[in-house]
């Protein structure tokens, strides 16, 4: 499986992934690694609608994706928070780069990009994903310019 983009992104399945990702990455398989709709086949259709013909979605938990994406084809995996995205790290997915989408602010939350915020839990869970040697890269839209966040870009306390 070639992985052409692993995402954390809280809508999951979305307008700028549906018409911004996929044509411009041409993927066949969308893993969409969330355990909430893992377990819910009503929520799984909703999410289905709008994704074209010829591309197939699976919903797993995040410690199944490194097993979702063992085949030959070309995928986006996505992710609904940088927890999730580390612990499918944990279970062996092993992507070059992780693209930081959009995670909502919240009371509570650390801005660290325009559309990207995050509780102390996420930064730590983004700070142990950088350790890992994963590049976080954010990037809310494929046409916009790609921005490398490295360690001492996650401020807060662990």
């Amino acid at each position: 499986m070639t992985v052409r983009l692993a995402r954390i992104d809280d809508r999951l399945i979305h307008g700028q992934v549906i018409h911004g990702w996929l044509p411009r990455l041409s993927v066949d398989l969308v893993v969409v690694a969330d355990r909430e709709l893992a377990d819910s086949e009503d929520q799984q259709q909703i999410a289905c609608l709008a994704v074209p013909d010829g591309v197939e979605v699976q919903f797993v938990a995040p410690d199944q994706v490194a097993d979702a994406v063992a085949d030959e084809r070309m995928a986006i995996v996505l992710f609904r928070t940088p927890v999730e995205a580390c612990e499918a790290l944990d279970a062996g997915f092993r992507p070059a780069c992780l693209n930081l989408g959009n995670l909502h602010f919240e009371p509570g939350k650390i801005q660290l990009r325009k559309t990207f915020c995050c509780s102390n839990r996420e930064l730590d869970a983004l700070k142990r994903i950088a350790g890992m040697g994963i590049a976080l890269e954010y990037q809310p839209a494929p046409d916009l310019k790609r921005l490398s966040l490295t360690p001492d870009d996650l401020p807060g306390q662990s």
